[in-house]
């Protein structure tokens, strides 16, 4: 019975640390400063957060209407 019990916390254990690092990388890039990685727009030059941003090839747009607009 002890075993059972302590081979079920070890895999929600598991569990959990692999959630944490599903959800650690779905964060927003942030420079060494804790601050947000910024990219400009390369159809209006507006600033906006990298996750917010859309990126074609090397160009980086601040919607999905400029991007297709180029």
């Amino acid at each position: 019975m002890l075993l059972r019990l302590l081979i079920l916390t070890l895999v929600f254990y598991l569990l959990l640390l692999g959630l944490r690092r599903l959800l650690r990388g779905r964060r927003p890039a942030r420079q060494a400063d804790g601050s947000l990685r910024m990219v400009r727009c390369s159809r209006c030059g507006v600033h906006v957060p990298e996750h917010e941003a859309v990126r074609r090839g090397e160009a980086w747009y601040c919607s999905r209407e400029h991007a297709r607009q180029g």
